[in-house]
């Protein structure tokens, strides 16, 4: 009997996309599956899609929450309640989340559980994501991509730290990782940081796995929540620093010296600052001052975010002048007319022709 794969996914809205994912799972190459859908307070056309599945495919389990389990003010609370009790029944000797809008190539699974059998030091796999839209078109070329270059097995924190200095051996999402269920749970489980418990939590303390040609397509559309909550001024500032205490980081990494883990420790930490910052100016010359205040909230009492801040407000400069202008379109569009009538067409700056197509589509 072949080792049993665990395949986690949650579902909340879009059935249309939650279809997609369910059947790419279903019809993995690799059959000893099990699969177990976290109804999260879904309405009554989802639910009865899930039960549907539930009666004709003896693989799937279902966990059902009467309501969402959702919180703006702790948008990973979703992530560590439903795959922490699906983790709990999870009877598979691998474990993989995925999103409900995500697809897994049709030999994902059979490829991820290829590379732990052929070494048993590997504690997490991956294969290659590829950028998709929401219709299922390709978004990037996988033979032509700058990151996720690196071996088939290699030590997970030379992976960890080669990240951390903006190296090219992995590249988001990072809940692309299976692991084996026993490490998964002895490092932790599921954090509120999702991606960087897994990357610095878990991966690090073992080999990793990857097969370039096990292909991941992770949905980018309007509809992502991570988009949302980025307007809302969210970048995980809070969840990181309570990562950082919560799987005792630094102690976890000294297995690697002292200074190596103070290093990712602080980098960690100097890399949130530098994003809270420029997303709080950001919004704030996007004149979304809400989510201005929110990253500014989170983070104003650590001091990277204040050694990154004047520097942000200089790169983010151009989105205040775009806000001005868009804001104000009412003023300079009338202006922008005049140029435009009296220049003469063959020597009109193309910075009139750019301003009048922006300002029009401002209106």
């Amino acid at each position: 009997m072949s080792t049993k794969f665990t395949v986690l996914i949650d579902v909340y809205i879009n059935l249309f996309l939650f279809k997609e994912a369910i059947e790419a799972i279903q019809n993995q190459t690799y059959q000893n599956l099990e699969i177990i859908i976290s109804d999260n307070g879904s309405d009554n056309e989802i639910k009865k899609y899930i039960s549907s599945l539930e009666s004709k495919d003896n693989r799937i389990k279902v966990i059902r929450y009467e309501e969402n389990i959702f919180s703006y003010e702790d948008p990973e609370l979703k992530t560590f309640v439903l795959c922490n009790d699906a983790l709990r029944v999870a009877e598979g000797d691998y474990i993989f989340y995925q999103s409900y809008d995500d697809l897994l190539a049709n030999d994902y699974v059979e490829r991820m559980v290829k590379l732990f059998e052929e070494n048993s030091d590997c504690i997490s796999v991956a294969g290659l994501p590829v950028g998709m839209d929401i219709k299922g078109k390709l978004l990037e070329d996988p033979k032509g991509r700058k990151k996720n270059i690196r071996k088939r097995f290699m030590s997970g924190h030379e992976l960890a730290l080669d990240h951390l200095k903006g190296g090219v051996k992995f590249s988001s999402p990072g809940t692309i990782f299976s692991f084996k269920k026993e490490e998964l749970i002895k490092y932790g489980g599921f954090h509120r940081s999702v991606e960087l418990s897994q990357l610095y939590g878990i991966v690090p303390f073992g080999q990793t796995g990857f097969d370039e040609e096990a292909e991941f397509y992770w949905r980018r559309h309007e509809g992502q929540l991570n988009k949302e909550l980025s307007r809302m001024g969210y970048c995980g500032a809070k969840e990181l620093y309570s990562l950082i205490e919560d799987f005792n980081l630094r102690d976890r990494w000294t297995i690697y010296g002292k200074e190596v883990a103070d290093h990712v420790v602080k980098e960690l930490i100097k890399d949130m600052g530098r994003k809270s910052a420029s997303l709080a100016v950001y919004n704030f010359f996007k004149f979304n001052f809400f989510g201005a205040f929110r990253s500014f909230r989170d983070s104003f009492s650590r001091i990277h975010f204040w050694i990154f801040f004047p520097s942000e407000l200089w790169k983010n400069k151009i989105h205040l002048l775009f806000s001005i202008l868009r804001t104000f379109s009412f003023i300079f569009l009338p202006i922008v007319y005049l140029f435009d009538k009296t220049l003469p067409s063959k020597t009109k700056p193309n910075i009139v022709i750019k301003l009048k197509r922006f300002l029009e589509e401002s209106k």
